[in-house]
């Protein structure tokens, strides 16, 4: 009996960099999709599967493959062009980007005080948007809306929203931005203050009463024993020494 193996090598191979695998901005997805590319590419670092070989083989909709591819491409680690034929295009084209530009110092630590603050660690859509807010007001602005949010135990919605009014309110500065800040805080001491004044006026005259009775001190043991006495004097009973 004669039994035939097949290598798991049948069909080619890929190699992937460690540093796709170590970034923690990407999703458990996008890796699978850059390592799917990757065992595909050719010599010039190129793949061109079909979009629904891809989607077949890996499971998943159109949808997600975009959403996912376009977290790599965000990244820097993928390209997708298209080349023109005959008539109309080739099908998508897979550049697996051997050189990446360097982030910029300030967006990592961004991403670091987020994790400091223990708030929850950067989605790859809210990784884009932070890096875009960074590129529109500044890293230092960013880190201001990250700490006020922190102080809500809140999450990104809440920084999103807080730029965003820091924006329509046309605070570029820092300083600006921290003025705005202290009037926001005082702001809030006066509707506290002014709603604890508004609900004592608001209590009715017994809850008062009822305040001030219990607030009263109690009878000490020499003052109960007294009472207890009288009471017993006059219910013709001879109190106990």
């Amino acid at each position: 009996m004669k039994i035939e193996t097949e290598g798991i090598m049948k069909y080619g191979y890929g190699i992937v960099p460690k540093a796709i695998m170590r970034d923690q901005q990407l999703s458990i997805e996008a890796k699978a999709i850059y390592a799917y590319l990757a065992t595909y590419s050719n010599a010039a670092g190129e793949a061109f599967p079909p979009v629904e070989q891809v989607c077949d083989d890996l499971n998943i909709s159109r949808q997600r493959l975009k959403k996912h591819r376009e977290d790599l491409e965000a990244r820097g680690y993928l390209t997708t062009f298209r080349k023109r034929k005959e008539v109309g295009f080739t099908n998508n084209i897979y550049r697996l980007n051997m050189i990446v530009k360097k982030k910029k110092p300030q967006h990592d630590s961004i991403y670091q005080l987020y994790k400091q603050h223990k708030l929850l660690p950067p989605s790859p859509e809210t990784n884009d948007a932070l890096h875009k807010w960074i590129e529109k007001v500044g890293a230092d602005i960013v880190s201001l809306a990250i700490k006020r949010t922190a102080e809500y135990s809140r999450y990104w919605n809440y920084t999103k929203s807080i730029l965003e009014d820091w924006e329509q309110k046309g605070l570029t500065t820092v300083e600006e931005v921290k003025e705005e800040i202290k009037r926001s805080k005082m702001t809030y001491g006066r509707n506290n203050n002014t709603y604890s004044n508004r609900r004592e006026e608001r209590l009715p005259s017994w809850w008062q009463e009822a305040k001030e009775e219990t607030s009263q001190p109690t009878m000490t043991k020499e003052e109960i024993n007294q009472l207890r006495n009288e009471l017993m004097e006059e219910l013709g009973t001879k109190p106990k020494k």
